[in-house]
C-alpha cells in the first residue's frame, strides 16, 4: 500500500514537470492527435495484453483531440482481496446460528472490467513517449466460498460449515501512467498506478491498483 502511494507520488512530480515545461515552449500548440503512426498512416486502434491488478486484455481507441477510450476484461489475484474478503463475511452475510467464526476463504471466480477516457499529453524532446490520466469506471465480481465454525447448543458442540457468497465491487476509478510508442513500428508500452473506489457496498472502499503491458496498433 505504501509503495504504491509513493509510485503515484513520483507520477504526480513527472507530470507537474512535463506540464511547466510544455508552458514555456512559447505558447506553441499541443499536437491534436496521440494515436501512433507508421508511414504516415494513423494506427487509431490498438490491441494488447496486461499483467497486474488486473491482468488480462486491454483495447484502446484514439481520437483527436488528445482523447482516446480504453476497455479492459481481466482478473485480479485472490490474495489481494483477502482483507476485504473477510470483512464482508463479518459484516453482510447472515447465518442460521448465533455463535459463528470465520476461518478462512477460497475466491473461486474473479472477474474485472474497466471502462475510462483517457487524455494524453507528450513529455517534451521525448518522441513517442506520453503520459496520461484516466478516468472512468470499475466492476468487480467474485464468487467465494467461506468456511466458518459455529457453536451447536444441544448438545454444545463446535461445527465446521460452509456458505457460498457472490460480492460485486462497483465504482470510479482515476489512474495515472506513461506510454510509449516505438517511432515507425505497430507496438507500444505502457505502465499505470490508480486508485479505485467501490460505492456498491454503502460508503467509499479505496483500494490502489496498478499494471504494465504492450498493445499492437492497427
Amino acid at each position: 500500500m505504501e509503495s504504491a502511494k509513493i509510485i503515484v507520488l513520483i507520477l504526480l512530480v513527472i507530470c507537474a514537470h512535463t506540464v511547466q515545461g510544455q508552458m514555456r515552449r512559447g505558447g506553441k500548440k499541443l499536437k491534436k492527435v496521440v494515436c501512433p503512426i507508421e508511414n504516415g498512416k494513423d494506427l487509431n486502434f490498438s490491441l494488447g495484453a496486461r499483467i497486474g491488478d488486473p491482468y488480462g486484455v486491454t483495447a484502446k481507441m484514439y481520437f483527436p483531440e488528445r482523447l482516446a477510450v480504453e476497455l479492459i476484461a481481466g482478473r485480479t489475484f485472490p490474495g489481494l482481496h483477502d482483507e476485504a474478503n473477510e470483512e464482508v463475511f463479518n459484516a453482510e452475510i447472515e447465518l442460521p446460528h448465533d455463535q459463528s467464526e470465520y476461518l478462512g476463504h477460497e475466491i473461486r471466480k474473479m472477474y474485472t472490467g474497466q471502462l475510462r477516457m483517457v487524455y494524453h499529453l507528450d513529455f517534451p524532446n521525448y518522441e513517442g513517449l506520453d503520459w496520461y490520466v484516466a478516468l472512468g469506471g470499475q466492476i468487480r465480481y467474485f464468487e467465494i466460498h467461506y468456511v466458518f465454525e459455529f457453536m451447536n447448543s444441544d448438545p454444545p458442540s463446535a461445527n465446521v460449515g460452509s456458505i457460498d457468497d457472490p460480492f460485486t465491487r462497483v465504482g470510479p476509478e482515476l489512474s495515472m501512467g506513461v506510454e510509449y510508442v516505438i517511432p515507425y513500428r505497430t507496438m507500444s508500452s505502457f505502465a499505470e498506478v490508480g486508485v479505485f473506489g467501490d460505492v456498491f457496498n454503502g460508503g467509499l472502499d479505496t483500494q490502489f491498483f496498478g499494471g504494465l503491458g504492450v498493445r499492437y496498433n492497427f
